[in-house]
């Protein structure tokens, strides 16, 4: 929030199926764009905490896995629409006086809906298979019209 210093420790996404209520979790575990070569490599950078200074920004590709025995055909198992939700875990600096520590801000997270409209696992070979806002519109405008 605003221009504080804070640190992402970690990143979870939430994945739901809109037609059956199924969901899975999902962690960040690598950066970069994902291919077989560049994982049998170790070209992926590991996730480590992300410190920004305030007013300032990062862009990076984040690959998320899924937890454990869990499998991502768990939850995509039809084309159709997907609900998101990405939670960040961070550090912030709490040296803000008393109103902060009275009424402590909720850890940052952004939800939306984007649909799969079509699948192949081949896909998967030479990267990743792209989902589509149904506006048709970014997230962050998504709505908002």
């Amino acid at each position: 929030e605003g221009a504080r210093t804070g640190t992402i420790l970690a990143m979870y996404l939430l994945v739901t199926d809109t037609k059956s209520g199924n969901t899975k979790r999902f962690y960040a575990a690598d950066l970069g764009r994902w291919s077989p070569e560049r994982k049998r490599s170790g070209a992926l950078k590991p996730f480590a905490p992300i410190a920004l200074a305030g007013r300032t920004s990062r862009s990076e590709t984040v690959l998320f896995y899924t937890q454990g025995d869990e499998k991502v055909m768990q939850v995509i198992r039809e084309l159709g629409r997907y609900r998101f939700k990405l939670m960040l875990e961070v550090a912030e600096d709490n040296e803000w006086g008393v109103l902060d520590r009275l009424w402590p801000s909720k850890a940052p997270e952004v939800g939306f809906e984007a649909e799969l409209k079509y699948y192949d696992a081949r896909a998967f070979i030479g990267g990743s298979i792209p989902l589509f806002n149904p506006s048709w519109r970014s997230s962050s405008n998504a709505g908002k019209r």
